[in-house]
């Protein structure tokens, strides 16, 4: 006989379907924004919109009760980088797309499934993250990042590294090995102007006093710091070509390249601002329909939305990304430790997109064409992101099994 699920049990089950049903909701919305692009039209871009949204439900479901392996770390891994070898093997060269006789998708929006699976195999049985621990973990991420961004994919490469910060500021970890990765970085950032730099420097050595650094560390930690700080301007300066400066200098501010990625920029934040409180109404968006409004189903298709929308309309899809984190976070509290870790990540992955996604569109970010989770057209990103959700659920029910 079936044991009868307890009051917890049920309530946890409530906030994974109202995350389901926010995002069916989220995806409803889309496919208005997209029906408006396509001028009304039921083929074609909405057609397939449509089936992408039924056919990533249906891997929902399917995966939902599915007995995954917690163990085979090497399994998992390896099937992520033979994912994203793919695009680096076919003709022609570079590619992001893998075209079929049926379908079309992008490996290494795939890869992140079993790879958000093998950290957590790996992770699961440490109670902390030692400094060794830290180097494996970091050649883990390191190795998917480099095959993505040679495919070039510079928005979906940094998520890998971005993942690796992500353990290690979240998972129990010495201070020492988290100052070894975070203070490389920082440095960087700061080094850019010698008067920033030196507030920097004298932060930074405030805070190693302040927490109590063994002085070897320390010692090291400074001296790592004054030596980026030293030869970042050399080798912005001497080492870099021109058209490599210029090439960093607009993807940071896109503004310096007003008929490329400035354009674009512009082109968003005029069909956001355009939109006013109430929105210009359903299928009277002006910037895409003159075809002002580049990528206007994928990269932009929150200012899409927007235009039509207004300020109104755009609240409530903030309120449901909002109550879907909520709940998602919620969740977090009846999670064993492999869920714990894979459940962290999958939320942080969800994060990531809509934060570059949205940051790119008002410009607050450089543009990465990282699609809007769950609202942005595309099979491959849809279908992940209800398979990450899918397993999400999975891995959380053992909760409840193992009392």
């Amino acid at each position: 006989m079936a044991k009868k699920p307890t009051s917890l049990e049920k309530n946890v089950n409530l906030r994974h379907n109202m995350a389901l049903i926010l995002v069916i909701f989220a995806c409803i919305l889309s496919s208005l924004t997209i029906f408006s692009i396509s001028k009304g039209k039921f083929t074609g871009l909405f057609q397939k919109h449509i089936m992408n949204i039924f056919f990533a439900i249906f891997i929902y479901l399917l995966f939902i009760r599915i007995k995954i392996p917690r163990r085979y770390f090497l399994v998992y891994y390896l099937i992520t980088i033979i994912l994203l070898l793919i695009p680096l093997f076919t003709s022609p060269y570079p590619k992001r797309w893998i075209k079929m006789p049926v379908f079309s998708f992008q490996p290494s929006e795939i890869a992140k499934v079993p790879f958000l699976i093998s950290l957590p195999v790996f992770l699961q049985n440490k109670e902390n993250v030692k400094f060794k621990d830290s180097i494996y973990l970091f050649f883990l991420c390191f190795l998917p990042f480099l095959l993505v961004l040679i495919e070039p994919d510079m928005g979906s490469s940094i998520f890998y590294i971005f993942m690796f910060f992500m353990i290690i500021l979240v998972r129990k970890t010495d201070i020492n090995v988290r100052l070894f990765y975070i203070i490389p970085p920082l440095s960087l950032i700061f080094s850019f102007n010698y008067i920033t730099f030196i507030f920097f420097l004298i932060i930074l050595t405030v805070f190693i006093i302040y927490v109590k650094i063994r002085r070897l560390f320390a010692f090291c930690f400074i001296l790592i710091s004054i030596f980026i700080g030293l030869a970042t301007p050399f080798v912005w300066s001497k080492v870099l070509k021109d058209y490599q400066r210029e090439r960093i200098k607009v993807f940071l501010n896109p503004s310096l390249d007003p008929k490329g990625a400035g354009w674009q920029i512009s082109q968003g934040l005029i069909a956001i601002g355009s939109g006013r409180i109430t929105g210009k109404g359903f299928m009277k968006g002006m910037q895409k329909g003159l075809a002002f409004l580049p990528a206007a189903h994928t990269d932009f298709i929150f200012a899409s939305f927007a235009e039509e929308f207004g300020f109104i309309g755009s609240s409530i899809l903030f309120a449901i990304y909002f109550l879907f984190f909520w709940n998602l976070i919620f969740i977090l509290k009846y999670t064993d430790s492999f869920s714990l870790i894979f459940s962290v990540m999958v939320i942080f992955s969800y994060l990531y997109s809509f934060s570059l996604n949205l940051g790119g569109e008002m410009g607050i970010i450089p543009l990465t064409g990282i699609p809007l989770p769950f609202f942005s057209y595309g099979g491959t990103s849809m279908v992940t992101n209800f398979l990450l959700l899918s397993l999400f659920r999975n891995f959380q029910r053992s909760f409840f099994y193992k009392r």
